[in-house]
């Protein structure tokens, strides 16, 4: 699969996810998740979904709900996206926004 194509996916991936997770997951804990992006494997198989949170505390809490979640998500991400192969869906912090908003607080002061 071209490079190109790779990062197209990525992104259909990154916002269905994101649809999906505010539309047909109704966790009020989930309410201000954000999909800052998602890596998958060449060969379609693993997905890598960080996300972010408004209030920036990364609650272990939220990772076990998406992460109990990832079966319902890919069978919903089936029934949107037209691919081969849909990916295992693993979710982790994306930790350069929570540093990214301490530096602009830090150069604030």
């Amino acid at each position: 699969m071209s490079e190109n194509r790779m990062h197209r996916v990525e992104s259909l991936i990154q916002s269905e996810l994101a649809r999906i997770i505010q539309k047909e997951l109704s966790d009020p804990r989930l309410l201000f998740i954000t999909v800052t992006g998602v890596d998958v494997t060449r060969d379609l198989s693993y997905a890598k979904v960080y996300v972010a949170t408004r209030d920036e505390t990364n609650n272990p809490e939220t990772l076990k709900i998406l992460n109990g979640a990832a079966k319902f998500l890919r069978h919903h991400l089936a029934d949107c996206i037209e691919l081969r192969k849909i990916p295992a869906l693993h979710f982790y912090y994306d930790e350069g926004v929570a540093h990214g908003t301490k530096i602009s607080k830090l150069l604030n002061k």
